[in-house]
């Protein structure tokens, strides 16, 4: 006998769920049961197709064309590597600056997840969804706690056992959907206030923050349940249930942030979906992780591909064609099973979807261990050959690599821009005769006044004694240096004098080590030339132990000296 009045729940799972509930819903439609449908709930990747079938219930239930035509969208979606994509986007974003400037908070992951959902249905508000079947789809407020469903009418705050009910058509459908779908390591929570809903304040004071519908019940049954336990009265429950296998993990660490995350929420949803009690005889379920039965014709899963299918990844990235087909394969045959064991039109189904190669290649025959664990993994999809983004990223990514080597290039064309002037400047100055030379230092340090402070003239010292003193009208250019002074050659002393702001200079020991006839301190204002000289004689001296006299005192000037010392 044939249900008139069925209710469905279309558990999460991401991408994986809702081609798992595509391969149910068309096994619905061969046994001819699916107009009887009249009310979904779903969550999470149950939400995209649960959505979809809504707006497209005439196609659904139409001509085996239509369907296949509907189906065709969902499949492409599931291929389209959405959450890849967006994860580009938003890195892009986030290197170029700009876009999050003039776009604002269009550039958010959750806001892209809704504009992918937009142009998959077509930017339908809530109150396109039909009434009959009656569609509510199920997030979780990271608030509260409680559940929150966007159906055609309105949005639904479920709190503890009263719900605050505000009536409401303003939310597009993709923002449903997207609140049902944000799965938490992977995209943030989604905001909801009166404004959105276009209510009074006192409806929704404060705003709240939703997230993936699984968090608190990743079947979808306790909202049905509850619509059953308010009056309305369905012939027989059916959970389509797409959750992962749980199996252990003991060569993981989980030492980075998105797999640690993604493995706490598997660990949350499977508790629920384990302290989840359907033991009535009008509710049954439909498990991706069921083995069934294989007949002569049927395409039923072997351990191995049931395995596989069970462990693909929870994500919202690009499916492949072998994952696409084995999931509808397994849960049209999962639900004929079902159909069949509960006999509600599972005789009237084919074994199998007749035309699925058409949108979703050939059947799988056998799922190789190195292609299982390849689909059981999280992937970053930070790169895309085919996606234009990904170019223009890894640009930007070049581009700031390159900023320091251009920044170094540049500061290197600075300094031998420099040393250039300054060899031109040192010929220049070689090319100066002597006595021109020197009245030209003379004429630029004119403003120079100096004196030695400590010691003072004819006096004896130790060999390492201080000496300090003033400076004024140091020019640019021009360096300060002390020298010991004998029988007119000079031994430049420690290195270059830098006057404090009281125009102070000071050496706490200067080291003189020479026989015991007198010498001079003298104070020396230097050119750039004649200070390069000075230091180029130190380090020789530093190398080889020995200050031969510095012969050479061109560019050099005495501002002050002290007389008489000895040792």
């Amino acid at each position: 006998m044939k249900p008139s009045k069925i209710g469905l729940a279309l558990s999460g799972g991401g991408f994986r769920a809702t081609l798992f509930h595509l391969g149910v819903v068309r096994c619905f439609y061969d046994a001819e049961i699916l107009q009887s449908v009249r009310c979904i709930t779903s969550v999470s990747g149950g939400s995209i197709l649960a959505a979809h079938l809504a707006l497209n219930w005439s196609r659904y239930t139409g001509l085996p064309k239509d369907f296949d035509a509907a189906s065709k969208e969902i499949v492409e979606f599931t291929r389209a590597d959405i959450r890849g994509r967006l994860q580009r986007r938003w890195l892009l974003a986030w290197l170029t600056v700009f876009p999050r400037i003039l776009g604002g908070e269009s550039w958010k992951l959750t806001n892209m997840l809704q504009r992918s959902y937009g142009g998959l249905f077509k930017n339908a508000a809530l109150d396109s969804l039909p009434a009959v079947p009656d569609v509510h789809i199920l997030s979780t407020s990271m608030t509260t706690g409680d559940p929150v469903s966007f159906d055609s009418t309105g949005v639904s705050f479920d709190r503890d056992s009263i719900t605050d009910r505000i009536p409401t058509t303003a939310p597009h459908l993709s923002f449903a959907v997207a609140a049902s779908s944000a799965f938490p390591p992977l995209f943030p929570p989604i905001r909801i206030d009166h404004k959105l809903l276009m209510c009074n304040e006192r409806q929704l004071p404060k705003a709240e923050y939703l997230t993936d519908g699984g968090i608190h019940d990743n079947l979808g049954i306790i909202k049905l349940l509850a619509i059953e336990a308010a009056g309305r009265e369905f012939d027989l429950v059916i959970v389509s249930d797409a959750g992962g296998n749980f199996d252990w993990a003991v060569d993981r660490p989980y030492t980075s942030l998105v797999p640690r995350n993604v493995r706490a929420s598997d660990l949350l949803m499977r508790r629920i979906s384990q302290l989840q009690s359907l033991r009535s005889d009008h509710i049954h379920r439909i498990r991706i992780g069921e083995s069934l039965p294989k007949g002569p014709n049927d395409t039923a899963s072997g351990p191995g591909l049931l395995h596989a299918l069970r462990n693909i990844r929870t994500d919202l990235d690009a499916f492949s064609l072998t994952e696409v087909r084995g999931l509808i394969d397994h849960g049209y045959a999962a639900a004929r099973h079902t159909l069949l064991r509960i006999d509600v039109g599972g005789h009237v189904a084919p074994s199998s979807w007749a035309d699925l190669s058409l949108i979703a290649g050939p059947a799988v025959k056998r799922w190789e261990p190195e292609e299982a664990a390849k689909s059981a993994e999280l992937k970053l999809r930070l790169w895309s050959s085919r996606d234009l983004v990904t170019w223009l990223t890894a640009c930007m990514v070049a581009f700031y690599c390159c900023i320091p080597i251009l920044l170094g290039l540049f500061a290197k064309r600075k300094v031998d821009d420099l040393q250039k002037v300054t060899s031109q400047y040192e010929m220049m100055v070689d090319a100066i005769p002597l006595d021109a030379r020197s009245a030209l230092v003379d004429k630029l340090t004119a403003s120079v006044k100096g004196s030695i402070q400590e010691p003072t003239p004819n006096r004896k010292v130790g060999r390492t004694f201080p000496c300090f003193g003033v400076a004024t009208g140091l020019p640019s250019g021009f360096s300060l240096w002390l020298a010991v002074e004998k029988k007119g050659l000079i031994w430049p002393k420690n290195g270059r004098l830098v006057p404090g702001p009281d125009n102070k200079w000071e050496v706490p020991k200067l080291d003189e080590a020479g026989g015991p006839e007198s010498f001079s301190i003298i104070l020396l204002v230097a050119d750039q030339r004649a200070t390069q000289r000075i230091e180029d004689w130190l380090d020789n001296g530093r190398r080889t132990h020995n200050y031969e006299d510095m012969r050479n005192r061109q560019g050099t000037k005495a501002i002050a000296r002290i007389d008489g010392l000895s040792l």
